[in-house]
């Protein structure tokens, strides 16, 4: 048996990561009908909030080309808060000439997001009747700021989303 007496044992601890992820997730809807984008947020961390943009493009799903512009292919119905249980508030507001909707994502009362991988909100858009049938919208998500709860800002990576108004699933 060798010697190990000598021998040096490094502990490897895990560190949380400051990374956070802003998932958005794909939806499907027909023409006319509601679809929802969920807003999920992966960290290590808890988080005291979020800032952001969502400008819903439309796109040809082929070439993932935007399209000229014209009537908003959706428009944003609501904001479904899924952590309001937990503290946690939801602000929003849209400009309607550009149809860009700031969101801000916010505990007043000190609780906070995550760690983990909450579901933490969910955009309710009203897909407009006469879509393209070859047509898919992309959410756009810009202008982002993730905090932690002592107020620092949080290096993070966006995934957007996006809604398939031709598919029936």
């Amino acid at each position: 048996f060798p010697e190990w007496s000598n021998s040096t044992v490094l502990k490897v601890s895990a560190l949380p990561s400051t990374d956070v992820q802003l998932h958005f997730s794909e939806s499907f809807g027909r023409p006319g009908d509601l679809a929802t984008v969920n807003l999920t947020v992966t960290s290590g961390i808890p988080i005291g909030g979020l800032e952001f943009t969502v400008l819903p493009e439309l796109q040809f799903s082929e070439s993932n080309a935007p399209l000229t512009p014209g009537p908003q292919p959706v428009v944003l119905e609501g904001i479904i808060n899924d952590l309001e249980n937990e503290g946690v508030s939801v602000f929003h507001s849209t400009d309607p000439s550009t149809a860009i909707t700031t969101i801000i994502v916010v505990s007043i009362n000190g609780s906070n997001i995550g760690p983990g991988d909450p579901q933490v909100l969910e955009l309710v858009y009203r897909i407009d009747e006469q879509i393209a049938p070859a047509a898919r919208i992309h959410i756009q998500v810009n202008d982002v700021l993730v905090s932690s709860t002592e107020a620092t800002v949080l290096t993070h990576s966006t995934f957007p989303g996006f809604i398939h108004p031709d598919s029936y699933r």
